[in-house]
C-alpha cells in the first residue's frame, strides 16, 4: 500500500488506494469471521478503514512532500502508534502486530519493554521508508540502487527489533514457581449448542466425553474449561455449583469452570468460576470487554481482579475477546495476578484464521505482561503461552486432555510500569515533529517520483489492483483450508473451505419435547423441567416437581424456584422489552408454555400440554392477552 500511495499523482488517488487496500484487508477479516459464525457489520468495516487506512494513506502521500527528512520517521512512529492505540480502545485488534507475532514472537519480544503498539509503529515506519526508497529515483539510478535503498530501513528495523527482544529476554525475571494445568479440549461444534435441548442424546454424549477427558487429567493441579464449554448456566444453580465444588474436593484439584449467568435485567453474562482444591468457590469473573459484534446484548462484568485459586496462585481470567485487548492483562498484572487464563470457543463454528489471529494477540499480551497465559480453546490448539510468547500446545480439532506446565511470574514488566509513558510517546513524538517542522520554515521542494503514464503501465496498474482483490479473497478462503492442513486434519482442508459459506445444521430428534409433556393441568411441571435442563440441572426432578399444585399461579412457581433451586424470578409484561432468555408463560386456563429467545425478535414457543412447538415473533407475543410471563435468574454468591 505504501508503495502505491507514495507514487499516486494526486491526494484523491492516494486516499482511494488506501481505501482499496483497507477494504481488501477488511474482506479477509469478514470472510474469516464469517466462517467463524459471526457477521461483521459493514459499518464496523468502514470504521476500521476510515480510522486506519485513510489516515495512513494521507500521511504516506503528504509526509515526504511536507515534512523535512529528520522528522519524517519520528512522525511516522508517532502516527502509527497513536492510531494503533486508538483502534484498540474501540475494541478492535491491531492486525499488523498479529501478522508478525503469530510467526515470530521472539522478534517482537521487546513488547515487554515498550509495548506492541510502539514496535508496530517501528514496523510500519520501516515499510513506509522502504516504499519511499523504492519510489524515489533519478534518471541514472538502477533498480539495484533503489532496491538497496529500500532494503536499508527493513534491515535497520529488524536489527532494532532483535536488539529489543534480546534485551527484554536478558532482563526478564526467572520462573519463581510452576503449576501443572489440564485443559479438557472437548471439540464441540455449533450443532451441539444449537441442539442440546432438542437432541438430548448429543448432550449425554458431550457429558460422557467431558468426563472421560477430565479423568485423564487427574494428575494436574488446576483444570481450566473452555469458554461456556457445555452451553449451560451452571454457576447460577446452587446444586450445580456444589457439584463443581465437590468434584474439585474429591479430586484435590482447583477448577476454573465456565458458564453463562442470567442477570436480573434479563441479559446474560459470560462467566468463569474459580473453585479451590478444597471445594470453595472463591470468585467469579464475568466478561468485561465484550466483542463489538455478536455480544451487544450481553451484560458486562464490573472489572478485573485476580482469583486466589490455589496456594500461591492468583489467577487472572480473560474470556475470549478480553485477551485481544491490553486492558485486562494490564489490570490483572497490576492487581497481583501471577498467572493468566484465556478461555475461548474460537473454533466452535468451524475452521478460520480468526482462531490464530486471536491466539497471536494473546501471545502479545503474554509478552507485554510477562505472564504465562493458559490458552483453553474449544477445539485447540490448547496449551500454555509462556512469558516470551511461545505456545506449548496440544492437537487441533480433536478431543484431547491437554496437560501443560505454566510458570508463575509476579514482576511488573517495564512496559506495565511505564505504560502511560510508552502509549503517549508515539503521539508525543508526532507532536514534537510537527511543531519542529513548522518552526524551521516551509518545506523544501517536493521529492522526485517516477510516474508512468503509458497505456501499458496504466493497464498493468489496473490488472495489479484486480489481482490484489482476488488475492485477498483467495487468502481469506484458502487460509481456512491451510489451517486444517497445517494444524488439524489434512483431509478436512477442502471441507473447511466449503464450511465458510455453510451454516451448521440443528439436529432434531423425533418428538424432541416428549420428555417434558405432562397431562392436562400438570403442564407447569414440564415447563419448569425444561427450564431447569436449559440452565444445567442434569438430574430428573420429576418427584420434586410433582409437589407443584395443579395449575399453579406464577407466584407459586416463583416460590418453588426460590425454595428448591435458589433461583429468583421476575414477572414482566409481554408488550415491553423482553429478555434474551427463556420465558415461562401461563395462559388463563392454567396451561404453561416456554418461549425461548423472544428478545431477539422471534422465538420457539413450546406447549407442554400438547408437546407442540412453533415460532412466534415478539410482536405476536405482545398481542397475547391475559398471558402472564416470568423469567428466572440468579447469580452466584459473593466470595467470603
Amino acid at each position: 500500500m505504501f508503495y502505491r500511495v507514495v507514487r499516486a499523482p494526486t491526494w484523491g488517488k492516494a486516499v482511494l488506494t488506501g481505501v482499496s487496500f483497507g477494504l481488501g484487508e477488511a474482506g479477509v477479516c469478514f470472510l474469516g469471521s464469517y466462517s467463524w459464525g459471526a457477521h461483521v457489520p459493514l459499518s464496523l468495516t468502514l470504521l476500521c478503514v476510515t480510522l486506519h487506512h485513510v489516515p495512513l494513506s494521507v500521511w504516506a502521500y503528504g509526509a515526504p512532500r511536507f515534512l523535512r527528512a529528520p522528522w519524517l520517521w519520528v512522525a511516522s512512529i508517532g502516527l502509527s502508534a497513536s492510531l494503533a492505540s486508538f483502534v484498540e480502545l474501540i475494541g478492535l485488534p491491531n492486525r499488523e502486530a498479529m501478522v508478525v507475532v503469530s510467526s515470530l514472537p521472539q522478534l517482537v519480544g521487546g513488547a515487554r519493554l515498550f509495548g506492541s503498539d510502539l514496535l508496530t509503529g517501528v514496523i510500519e515506519t520501516a515499510l513506509f521508508a522502504a516504499a519511499l526508497g523504492l519510489t524515489r529515483r533519478s534518471a541514472e539510478e538502477t533498480w539495484g540502487v533503489r532496491a538497496g535503498r529500500g532494503a536499508r530501513p527493513l534491515v535497520i528495523a529488524a536489527v532494532a527489533l532483535g536488539a529489543c527482544s534480546a534485551l527484554a529476554r536478558a532482563t526478564a525475571s526467572p520462573d519463581t514457581d510452576t503449576i501443572t494445568v489440564g485443559i479438557p479440549q472437548i471439540d464441540a461444534g455449533s450443532s451441539y449448542y444449537k441442539s442440546r435441548l432438542v437432541a438430548p442424546s448429543i448432550a449425554r454424549e458431550f457429558d460422557r466425553n467431558f468426563e472421560a477427558l477430565s479423568q485423564k487429567l487427574s494428575r494436574v493441579e488446576l483444570v481450566v474449561t473452555t469458554e461456556s464449554f457445555d452451553g449451560r448456566f451452571g454457576l447460577m444453580l446452587p446444586d450445580v455449583r456444589e457439584a463443581w465444588g465437590a468434584r474439585a474436593k474429591r479430586r484435590g484439584q482447583a477448577w476454573l469452570a465456565t458458564s453463562y449467568i442470567v442477570k436480573a435485567d434479563g441479559r446474560k453474562s459470560n462467566a468463569a468460576g474459580a473453585f479451590t482444591a478444597d471445594g470453595r468457590l472463591v470468585g467469579v469473573h464475568e466478561k468485561v470487554d465484550l466483542a463489538p459484534f455478536g455480544e451487544r446484548d450481553l451484560a458486562p462484568g464490573e472489572g478485573y481482579r485476580p482469583l486466589p485459586i490455589a496456594p500461591g496462585v492468583d489467577l487472572g481470567v480473560l474470556i475470549c475477546q478480553e485477551s485481544y485487548l491490553r486492558r485486562g492483562s494490564l489490570m490483572l498484572a497490576r492487581a497481583g495476578a501471577n498467572l493468566l487464563a484465556a478461555t475461548t470457543s474460537d473454533v466452535t463454528f468451524g475452521s478460520s484464521t480468526t482462531v490464530f489471529e486471536h491466539l497471536a494477540m494473546t501471545q502479545l499480551r503474554a509478552i507485554e505482561s510477562g505472564r504465562s497465559i493458559i490458552w483453553a480453546s474449544n477445539a485447540g490448539p490448547s496449551g500454555v503461552i509462556d512469558n516470551r510468547g511461545r505456545l506449548h500446545h496440544g492437537p487441533f480439532r480433536v478431543p484431547a486432555g491437554i496437560e501443560v506446565t505454566a510458570s508463575l511470574h509476579s514482576e511488573l514488566t517495564p512496559f506495565h510500569r511505564y505504560v502511560t509513558f510508552w502509549l503517549l510517546l508515539g503521539p508525543g513524538l508526532l507532536a514534537i515533529g510537527l511543531i519542529t517542522v513548522k518552526r524551521v520554515g516551509s518545506p523544501g521542494p517536493a521529492p522526485s517520483f517516477a510516474f508512468a503514464a503509458s497505456p501499458t503501465r496504466t493497464l498493468w496498474r489496473y490488472g495489479a489492483a484486480v489481482g490484489g482483490v482476488l488475492l485477498a479473497v483467495a487468502t481469506a478462503l484458502g487460509t481456512s483450508a491451510a489451517v486444517e492442513a497445517r494444524w488439524g486434519k489434512p483431509e478436512r482442508a477442502w471441507s473447511a473451505l466449503v464450511e465458510t459459506f455453510t451454516s451448521r445444521p440443528t439436529i432434531i430428534e423425533p418428538n424432541p419435547y416428549a420428555r417434558f409433556m405432562r397431562p392436562p393441568g400438570r403442564s407447569a411441571e414440564g415447563a419448569v423441567a425444561y427450564l431447569l435442563e436449559y440452565y444445567g440441572l442434569d438430574r430428573d426432578d420429576s418427584r420434586l416437581l410433582s409437589q407443584l399444585p395443579e395449575k399453579p399461579s406464577m407466584a407459586d412457581i416463583a416460590r418453588f424456584l426460590a425454595d428448591h433451586y435458589g433461583l429468583a424470578s421476575r414477572a414482566l409484561k409481554l408488550s415491553g422489552s423482553l429478555p434474551l432468555n427463556p420465558l415461562l408463560l401461563r395462559a388463563p386456563d392454567g396451561n404453561f408454555a416456554v418461549v425461548d429467545y423472544a428478545g431477539s425478535g422471534h422465538g420457539a414457543l413450546v406447549d407442554f400440554a400438547t408437546g407442540s412447538a412453533s415460532f412466534i415473533s415478539a410482536v405476536e407475543l405482545g398481542r397475547l392477552r391475559r398471558v402472564e410471563a416470568l423469567f428466572p435468574y440468579g447469580e452466584p454468591p459473593a466470595p467470603p
